[in-house]
């Protein structure tokens, strides 16, 4: 299980598998989406994250779905519940998945034509880069949806920045 630590070596809004990718294995006849975030993140004004986020929240993801599918819609949201509030905030991550676009001199596929096949792939998308949650202390529940699949629910906390100690 990756420690929050690991978290913070993720190379955030990339498309590659790391140490805190869930522990899916692409070769067994998995279907579906799994996610994993940190246990909790601090807000530090002085250390912002790389892509200018408030602060670094990586959902460290993998799915395996049917490409017919994907193509009818492949859409990919994140969802994050405010669990003392229960305020929910989506947010649109790909319109489209890079990985199942045809060239332009081809005929686009048809959802019929490749039914059964699966395609598979890793992401790591910085929650607050694509949904907008308040700069605030809260806890949340966070779950990836792509077209009608669900990915299973994980929790995190963000703490508040530091207080400053008074001297």
């Amino acid at each position: 299980m990756p420690t929050d630590d690991d978290f913070k070596q993720v190379v955030l809004n990339s498309d590659v598998e790391n140490a805190c990718s869930p522990p899916v294995n692409p070769e067994e006849d998995f279907q579906g989406i799994r996610i994993n975030v940190p246990t909790q993140v601090q807000i530090d004004p002085a250390e912002p994250a790389q892509d200018g986020s408030f602060v670094a929240l990586p959902v460290c993801g993998f799915y395996q779905l049917d490409l017919g599918m994907l193509i009818t819609n492949s859409t990919i949201w994140i969802h994050a519940k405010n669990m003392e509030t229960q305020e929910v905030f989506s947010g649109l991550v790909f319109e489209n998945d890079p990985g199942i676009e045809e060239p332009d001199d081809e005929p686009p596929l048809e959802p019929h034509e490749v039914a059964g096949q699966s395609i598979s792939a890793y992401f790591n998308p910085n929650l607050p880069k694509y949904v907008a949650i308040p700069a605030e202390a809260a806890k949340y529940q966070v779950m990836v949806q792509i077209g009608e699949v669900r990915s299973n629910i994980v929790e995190v906390q963000v703490i508040g920045p530091p207080i400053p100690e008074l001297e």
